[in-house]
């Protein structure tokens, strides 16, 4: 943590036992509080409203589907899957990773 507490350039984020769903009913109770309900309220009251979305989401362990994960922010992520199981997941992994992000053209929603 300290040789990377300055460096802004990526942001990496771990989740263990999230839930996406938990995650927005805890969000549209403070929004119905507060009357507003927009994208940018939701985003800001959810709980990892602190950091961006994820630009790739990667899936381990043979699975292909996000199973309540980031759900909302989730929307424009790019999607990863990997038979590896997470324990036995590399660096050289994470390079693979890296090399098929790089090579995909994100459209944002929109026609390519």
């Amino acid at each position: 943590q300290q040789k990377t507490a300055s460096f802004d350039a990526i942001c990496v984020n771990l989740c263990i036992n999230y839930s996406g769903r938990a995650d927005i009913v805890k969000e549209e109770k403070k929004a119905s509080q507060s009357g507003e309900i927009t994208e940018q309220s939701i985003a800001r009251n959810l709980y990892n409203s602190f950091i961006p979305c994820p630009d790739v989401i990667v899936r381990t362990g043979g699975q292909k589907r996000l199973s309540n994960f980031l759900l909302f922010q989730a929307a424009y992520a790019e999607l990863y899957f990997s038979d590896i199981l997470w324990p036995d997941f590399t660096p050289a992994d994470l390079d693979e990773v890296i090399a098929d992000y790089g090579s995909r053209t994100r459209s944002f929603g929109g026609i390519v």
